[in-house]
């Protein structure tokens, strides 16, 4: 088994994370949410354009997130 290591958010991983995003939840909310809701959720929370912001809101200091 490998380890999992973990790095800061680029910018240029904003589609792969959203494209994760919408499969994860496809997969582990399929019987408590509707197709449609899970899509709507996703593609508002997890909008490459809104990741993107997030990652220079962080780097310039004007955002702060947990590791």
């Amino acid at each position: 088994m490998r380890a999992i290591s973990y790095r800061a958010l680029h910018t240029g991983d904003a589609d792969a994370v959203f494209d994760a995003a919408r499969e994860s939840w496809l997969f582990t909310y399929a019987t408590i949410f509707d197709p449609a809701f899970i899509d709507q959720f996703v593609r508002r929370h997890y909008a490459p354009d809104r990741l993107r912001l997030l990652v220079s809101l962080v780097a310039d200091h004007r955002m702060y997130t947990f590791r």
